[in-house]
């Protein structure tokens, strides 16, 4: 996973280990004992005009 510079790690971890455990639950019944999430790159924080042409 690619985090933005500043953010608070762990809930950004958590938010995405509920939304797959959410999205598995709909697709399977298997029981899964857990997710594990790997933060492997931190970028800078892109302003509003990032990505944009002007």
């Amino acid at each position: 996973m690619t985090a933005f510079w500043g953010h608070h790690l762990p809930s950004l971890s958590a938010g995405l280990r509920q939304t797959l455990a959410d999205a598995l639950a709909t697709h399977t019944k298997l029981n899964f004992a857990a997710i594990d999430i790997g933060i492997t790159d931190l970028r800078e924080d892109s302003g509003p005009d990032e990505g944009t042409s002007a």
